[in-house]
């Protein structure tokens, strides 16, 4: 089989338009495109093979592309005659700029020429650093925040880390007439007079403007590791300097393909920018998944980066940025609380007193004539019944109580199902994810090689907000049962995704447990008043007539008789427009959401508080049923065995 001669690129677009499904569906019917690859190769950063072949199998679906306003291209497979000479010195004058490259190969820029350059990062971290900063920034700031490298900020994070500029110089029909590679520090500077700087990245930043400043159309790519293009995609180079030199192959055939495609395309600087962080969905995939970031979230963030991409038109600025979100409360002083310490240490009580039992010859006897008598069994058999009755009734509990809306709910024990968004800027301590809980449990190994408990911490003191789409209301988790689905564990050295180093000793490791936000929640808790309720229509309707007392000029307009005073008849007139101007009010207000009409938290004493990840209602009840049911098989049998044992004992006796 002969190799295609022709390869159809796309420039991908950062999220998808209305129009997209509608053309994946043509290509498919017209042209036998697969619509899932073509889906997935139409939304990306930069540029995309769509599909290979020979031309006539190409023109169709290309034109089909540029009428739905994509820009592509139907060119030959890249085929680069040679890799660009690296540049050692350089030589300005008034019309040109003579750059002398290895091997004494010289490159000539007159004014006006055409040119195409490839900023590239040779580590091939760019997309890893655009995935941290989201992240980052999603976590403290809140995802209305999580922005990508603007124009400038990808063009500067490329020059802090292993930059490299290739230069081609394109002929009257658009073919590569000549070419040249910057690597910083290894060309002399002193061709660049004032130019010059004493940072090595700083200077290949101002070959750069030089470039710019002399060519007539200058086309800088800034996308290179970020485009899905086959043999143009580097490695990681951070563990494995050898892939430096497969990374500078791709390179050279991702310029020869970029500088093959004509003329370029306006604002393609801006394109090869923007847009990589805008449809961070290829590069996200696996990552984004654990900080609560909906794919439509993602695309909500990158639409607030103008995205000029090809004939694309610019996206309208977007009014007004987003406050970011504000730092968590402080924790509240620990106090002691009896009745919570009770089962613990009545744990380590009996734990210890059947452990010396078991050893001390004075005791072995209690223990073993309490063992034999029954009354062991008996107490085993009251706590797991008592721990079965528990469970049944929270059974009940989950069971009777309906699951509510947002919008219209009660006062009282509630059953709510939505997804968790953050309040404050809830960070969880370990693995650096936005959440709207953690618990971090820190151990420490003992002299006998186990794992003990040394520190426990949780975020049980931040509220956070439950949004079910009619509205949202705010969840204090002081005093909930916390059913959470994410746990994760490591140990001291470790790094998180973001790059905190994790600190402690080599015999100490910690155990994060966390809801990240975004997930979908089931909480049983006591609906209360929050403060800073929204007023009923009676209180506003007073308060209208208030405000008209105090306005002489609006009594006026009551004043049908010009007597200067109101009579009943004016003031009945007054009060009706006061009333319908609160009613006004307050529909207008029940279209926002509801989030300081009630306050989920812990309830008063005898009642439920839970609080349980990616469940519902039916899940909860079935799951402790059957615990109840286990453990009550458990405590009948204990108790069973307490009765027989009893028995034994008063027939011997």
């Amino acid at each position: 089989m002969s190799e295609p001669s022709r390869l159809l690129i796309v420039r991908q677009r950062p999220a998808p338009d209305p129009e997209l499904e509608s053309l994946v569906g043509e290509l498919h019917g017209s042209f036998g495109l697969d619509p899932y690859i073509t889906r997935q190769r139409l939304l990306g950063c930069g540029l995309g093979q769509l599909a290979q072949g020979e031309q006539q199998n190409l023109d169709g679906p290309a034109a089909t592309l540029r009428r739905h306003g994509y820009a592509c291209w139907v060119v030959a497979p890249p085929r680069p005659l040679f890799a660009p000479p690296r540049l050692r010195s350089l030589t300005i004058s008034a019309e040109t700029v003579d750059f002398l490259c290895e091997g004494e190969y010289r490159v000539r820029l007159e004014r006006g020429m055409t040119v195409v350059g490839v900023l590239a990062d040779l580590s091939g971290e760019l997309a890893g650093r655009q995935v941290k900063r989201m992240l980052a920034r999603n976590a403290y700031l809140g995802r209305e925040q999580a922005s990508v490298f603007a124009a400038g900020e990808t063009r500067q994070a490329i020059l802090k880390e292993q930059p490299v500029f290739d230069c081609y110089l394109l002929d009257g029909v658009s073919a590569v007439a000549a070419a040249f590679r910057v690597l910083p520090g290894r060309f002399s500077p002193d061709g660049l007079g004032g130019r010059a700087n004493l940072g090595a990245a700083r200077n290949l930043e101002a070959v750069i403007d030089l470039v710019g400043e002399y060519a007539g159309n200058f086309c800088l790519h800034t996308d290179f590791g970020l485009s899905q293009l086959p043999g143009c995609v580097p490695q990681p180079a951070r563990e494995n300097p050898a892939a430096l030199t497969d990374n500078l192959e791709a390179l050279t055939r991702y310029g020869w393909l970029v500088a093959g495609l004509g003329a370029p395309a306006p604002a393609a600087d801006v394109a090869g920018a923007v847009a990589p962080g805008k449809v961070l969905s290829a590069v996200l995939a696996g990552t984004v998944a654990g900080t609560g970031i909906a794919p439509v979230e993602l695309s909500e963030v990158a639409a607030t980066v103008d995205a000029a991409i090809g004939d694309e038109a610019p996206a309208p600025p977007v009014p007004g940025r987003p406050h970011p979100l504000p730092p968590p409360p402080d924790r509240p002083e620990q106090t002691f609380s009896f009745r919570r310490a009770l089962p613990f240490v009545l744990s380590f009580l009996g734990g210890g007193v059947m452990m010396i039992a078991g050893k001390s010859k004075l005791l072995h006897p209690f223990f073993d004539r309490a063992l034999h008598s029954g009354a062991l069994p008996g107490v085993a058999a009251l706590v797991l019944c008592w721990g079965a009755f528990a469970c049944l009734r929270l059974k009940r509990f989950v069971e009777n109580t309906p699951t509510s809306r947002i919008r219209s709910l009660a006062m009282g024990l509630v059953e709510v199902r939505g997804r968790a968004v953050r309040r404050f800027a809830l960070v969880a301590p370990m693995t650096q994810g936005a959440c709207v809980w953690y618990r971090l449990r820190k151990y420490r190994r003992d002299s006998n090689n186990r794992w003990q408990l040394s520190s426990e911490s949780n975020s049980s003191h931040v509220p956070f907000v439950l949004d079910d789409g009619s509205g949202q209301v705010v969840v204090d988790p002081a005093g909930a049962t916390v059913k959470s689905k994410t746990e994760v564990s490591g140990y001291s050295g470790e790094s998180t995704l973001i790059g905190a180093a994790v600190e402690g000793g080599p015999d100490e490791k910690w155990v994060e447990e966390l809801i990240y936000e975004g997930t979908t929640l089931y909480v049983l808790a006591y609906a209360r008043p929050a403060r800073g309720v929204r007023p009923s229509l009676r209180e506003r309707t007073v308060a209208a007539v208030r405000r008209l007392k105090l306005d002489p000029q609006a009594l006026h307009r009551y004043d049908a008789n010009g007597d200067g005073r109101l009579d009943a008849d004016e003031w009945q007139a007054a009060r009706d427009d006061a009333e319908r101007l609160a009613a006004a009010e307050q529909l207008s207000e029940r279209s926002l959401p509801v989030i300081d009409h009630a306050l989920l938290g812990k309830p008063p004493r005898g009642l439920p508080f839970l609080i349980a990840e990616g469940q519902t209602g039916t899940e909860l009840a079935g799951r402790y049923g059957w615990i109840g049911a286990a453990l009550l098989v458990l405590g009948m049998s204990a108790a069973g065995l307490a009765l027989k044992w009893l028995l034994e004992l008063l027939r011997l006796t």
